[in-house]
């Protein structure tokens, strides 16, 4: 018996390498995404957007900031060590073809065509993974001859339009082909790429409105007289089944034929999105993709529409009930657990907490994302370096402008993390009443608010410790994230600095274009008590870290209070006995 065990581990050991060595892209077995080497997957991130001219237009104009290629460059260089500081696993990048493309589909070589390289082999160098969106239909492109531009206010239309779908197929075999000078590889074959999603958001126009929409309404009359059908509600949901099962089949069709053999993944939109859709949803899981994606926006129902001209704080609402039937109602986004979904992965396209900086909702949506068997899961969106201190409202996250989200943010990844490798033993918590999150396993300790429960904390070197102002091991008077590598003889520190917002969080209407609404302070003096990761009666020196070089500021003293503005530090002592 012992022989026949100890055959079948080396057989499968050996299975497990070939299959590694055979594949360099993630792929989907029974309704889950695995990794090349045959983990399974889990990522958890956020969209970035440097590569959108819709980004300058709506964010980055507002701060007063010349339009140039270096202005993108930078935003991406300083974005990408913000995401590392963040912890984020992967990025989305939902292109907008008329971006870089002529009027034929064909890839123009501009300014944002070569952000997306730069970007891309950013993410590459530093071991984030891309999740990339094909098409994305928003506002008139940085290419004003492009092909896209025709379907700004029909956008239903690049789905049915043969003119719309054989220049979408050009882009694809275009963009799929394309050799990325940096990285020397072909986005075909860029394994650092997780999949690639068709269409970002596909509109389909409401049946009571049909009349008004005359070029739709055409292809749909002919559609009524071909299969002899008089227009219903049933018979719409049919039409719209039937050319987006084929637009679906044939894109895959198109990325396959270019030797891509990433997972392909279609866009299903928000939740409620399927209610008499029937036909549609039936449509989606027999098509060829191997996942779906939806988002999710806890609030964004709460505010009058439109929700720029009407912003609301929404922290005094309790999410939990509403996101407990997101996760349990088929008529929210639990339809990803039909039976007929089973063989898709699921991945989160967007999410955001909407007009709110509570402490405990992302934690919350984590939670949501495991049971909806969510693998990959991105925020919507980061904001960049160079606006983030002029921006705020319904979609505000950023490192160091929203220091509270951003640990609430690194909390919700641990617990997504863990729940679904289950590699480790943790602990972890969230609640609206105190509006308080934590996680903490052998490694790992992140916390924020005062929590009801006592926190079992058993950390073993080496450990991380991140927070804001008092998270139970660490005391900061200071208004920036910290964190801390703790080591057997060292602590090494990473302070943000102070936040202020100018005005509230949520009302993006009393802040005027061209004004700092966030206000960073690098310079303001505080102190953080680190006392208790430090062994008793240890003296030590403390060095302030800039630009790889320490500059010592205490010398063999017995403390626990420091003295810090906003960079980096670092704590060390010997490893001899403590007193």
């Amino acid at each position: 018996m012992k022989l026949l065990v100890t055959l079948y581990i080396i057989s499968t050991y050996f299975a497990s390498v070939l299959f590694a060595q055979g594949n360099s892209f993630t792929f989907v077995k029974n309704g889950e995404l695995f990794n090349a080497d045959g983990s399974k997957a889990a990522y958890f991130g956020v969209n970035f957007q440097s590569c959108l001219s819709w980004e300058y237009k709506e964010r980055l104009k507002s701060s007063g900031k010349k339009f140039s290629n270096e202005l993108l460059k930078y935003n991406s260089d300083e974005g990408i060590k913000e995401l590392i500081t963040l912890g984020v696993q992967a990025i989305r990048l939902h292109l907008t073809p008329n971006d870089f493309t002529n009027e034929e589909g064909h890839l123009v070589d501009n300014i944002y065509s070569q952000n997306l390289d730069y970007t891309l082999s950013l993410a590459k160098k530093n071991n984030i993974k891309v999740y990339i969106t094909l098409v994305n239909v928003m506002t008139k492109g940085y290419d004003q001859s492009s092909f896209l531009n025709k379907y700004l206010k029909n956008k239903e239309l690049i789905l049915t339009e043969e003119e719309s779908l054989d220049k979408i197929e050009v882009y694809i075999k275009e963009l799929l082909n394309h050799v990325n000078p940096y990285t020397k590889v072909a986005y075909k074959d860029e394994s650092n790429i997780l999949f690639f999603e068709i269409l970002n958001e596909p509109h389909y126009p409401n049946f009571k409105h049909i009349e008004n929409n005359g070029t739709y309404l055409k292809g749909y009359n002919v559609w009524l007289t071909e299969n002899q059908k008089v227009s219903t509600l049933q018979n719409y949901d049919a039409y719209t089944a039937e050319y987006t099962t084929e637009f679906i089949n044939r894109m895959y069709k198109v990325i396959r034929s270019t030797g891509a053999k990433h997972p392909v993944v279609w866009n299903c939109n928000w939740n409620k999105f399927f209610n008499g859709r029937n036909a549609l949803k039936r449509a989606i899981a027999k098509s060829s993709v191997e996942g779906v994606a939806f988002c999710l926006y806890p609030g964004q129902a709460n505010t009058k529409k439109p929700y720029w001209k009407h912003p609301e704080n929404l922290e005094n609402i309790d999410f939990t009930e509403y996101l407990e039937k997101v996760e349990t109602k088929n008529s929210y986004l639990a339809w990803v657990n039909e039976k007929q979904f089973q063989e898709k992965f699921v991945a989160c396209y967007e999410f955001e907490t909407f007009f709110n900086q509570s402490a405990y909702l992302y934690p919350a949506m984590a939670d949501v994302f495991t049971n909806l068997r969510v693998q990959v899961a991105t925020q919507w969106t980061y904001g960049l370096p160079i606006y983030a201190e002029y921006y705020n409202g319904s979609h505000f996250f950023n490192l160091k402008t929203t220091p509270v989200k951003a640990v609430s943010f690194m909390t919700a990844s641990k617990i997504f993390n863990h729940n679904i490798l289950q590699n480790n033993k943790a602990e972890y918590g969230y609640s609206f009443k105190n509006d308080d999150c934590f996680y903490s396993d052998d490694h790992f300790f992140i916390s924020l608010g005062k929590h009801e429960k006592n926190i079992d904390i058993n950390l073993q070197y080496p450990f991380t410790v991140i927070g804001y102002e008092d998270n139970g091991l660490v005391k900061y008077d200071g208004k920036g994230m910290y964190s801390l590598f703790v080591d057997k003889n060292s602590i090494s520190i990473d302070i943000q600095p102070d936040s202020k917002w100018k005005y509230t969080h949520w009302d993006n209407i009393s802040n005027p274009k061209g004004e700092i609404n966030t206000q960073l302070s690098y310079n303001k003096k505080h102190k953080i008590d680190v006392g208790l990761l430090i062994p008793e009666g240890k003296k030590v020196n403390v060095y302030r870290i800039e630009k790889g070089h320490k500059t010592l500021i205490l010398k063999n003293k017995l403390v626990t209070d420091i003295g810090v503005n906003a960079g980096k530090y670092c704590v060390e002592w010997d490893q001899g006995k403590s007193k």
